[in-house]
């Protein structure tokens, strides 16, 4: 018997139990949820993935109650995003049915709250967890149509503090340093935030959409450039950042002994939000500490006394070179060849290119360097 023809053989409401297979009880117990029916007011009907629910929709069930574990388990970013899904599926069936939360002794509060903010109808206590009287009471209700919040269920549920995710980004993971992912987790219990470590561009990818990161540290000299610029990174994370709607979160970089002063000062141009001194690079961890206190409060963070010891030996003259001798990236090479071509200022370099003009400043910095000039005429000439 289908999905479909199930439905229809059932005479009191239907709810439909959406849970996550790996976690539940009822996965273990192939006769629980049968024998719960001959006692509930409603006929529980269990789904344990999207596609079986789109099927279980076509039967008008009455009512859908929804696991908390879901909402972990999905491979939808958030809470928000997983119940948007689940609205949406109702919409595409047309039905108007409430949604209620299964709750577990281990369910946080905020998820409880934020479900109730996002307009479910009610919770419904995991049987198991709590008293037999309360799930009866939770149905009861549901198939009212009644809200149903029950503050002392809500009260015994575990409400930790939660600190916001600071995302430590390096590509290359051997480095030379004894930072691991296991110190950066150690070093959470002195931090605001939860650092996590992050050395791929799809670890990236995969973190920004799970944790909504309050900021991002870039560590510039364990990236592999690849040909791509530090500019350039910055407009990808940005741009990854962007996409996920997150848009007003600060980047930093961090910053050790041997970052030139120059390469920090090109950083602040950028818009980067302020710099970390390194865990592994200094006398004391209250450095680093004191940089990601800064980032978590919104604070720019250029600490004089650490900038002040870095290094400034920049060559003060470079004798201009040839085309043949330059090495230039991708990006910098269609940047000059615009100046060349076509005489475009910085503002029309970028809005050919699709970039900001602050990036486009620095690629032609970065080539007046390579080349040894200091102005667009000279460039032009010792380029053809």
């Amino acid at each position: 018997m289908n999905a479909v023809n199930l439905l229809d053989t059932i005479q009191k409401p239907v709810m439909i139990y959406f849970r996550s297979p790996n976690d539940d009880v009822t996965k273990g117990y192939s006769t629980v949820v049968a024998d719960f029916n001959n006692v509930l007011p409603v006929d529980v009907v269990v789904c344990d993935g999207w596609t079986e629910l789109s099927i279980l929709l076509l039967g008008n069930p009455s009512q859908i109650a929804i696991n908390s574990n879901v909402l972990t388990s999905t491979s939808a970013a958030t809470i928000k995003e997983t119940i948007g899904m689940l609205q949406t599926e109702l919409k595409l069936a047309k039905l108007d049915i409430p949604i209620a939360l299964v709750v577990e002794k281990t369910t946080r509060r905020s998820v409880v709250l934020e479900a109730k903010r996002l307009g479910l109808q009610g919770l419904i206590p995991y049987h198991g967890d709590w008293d037999p009287a309360d799930i009866m009471t939770a149905l009861s209700a549901l198939t009212d149509r009644k809200l149903h919040w029950p503050e002392h269920i809500i009260d015994q549920l575990p409400n930790p503090k939660e600190k916001p995710v600071h995302i430590y980004f390096r590509e290359t993971k051997d480095t030379g340093t004894n930072v691991t992912p296991e110190l950066v987790e150690d070093y959470n219990q002195y931090l605001p935030v939860r650092a996590i470590m992050c050395t791929s561009w799809s670890e990236f990818d995969q973190l920004i959409a799970t944790t909504s990161p309050h900021q991002v540290v870039l560590h510039a000299s364990h990236m592999s450039t690849q040909h791509v610029t530090i500019p350039e990174m910055i407009v990808m994370l940005e741009t990854k950042l962007k996409l996920h709607n997150l848009h007003d979160v600060p980047i930093a970089m961090i910053v050790d002994r041997t970052t030139p002063l120059r390469e920090v000062k090109s950083w602040k141009r950028l818009g980067i939000f302020g710099v970390v001194p390194f865990i592994d690079d200094v006398d004391t961890h209250a450095e680093t500490i004191r940089g990601v206190e800064a980032l978590t409060n919104r604070i720019p963070y250029w600490p004089k006394h650490i900038l002040d010891q870095l290094p400034t030996d920049t060559p003060k003259k470079i004798k201009p070179k040839k085309s043949e001798e330059i090495t230039l990236s991708p990006r910098q090479t269609e940047v000059l060849e615009l100046i060349k071509s076509r005489g475009l200022g910085n503002k029309q370099i970028a809005r050919t290119l699709g970039i900001s003009e602050s990036t486009v400043k620095m690629h032609v910095g970065d080539i007046m360097t390579a080349y040894g000039v200091r102005n667009r005429v000279q460039l032009a000439v010792l380029s053809q």
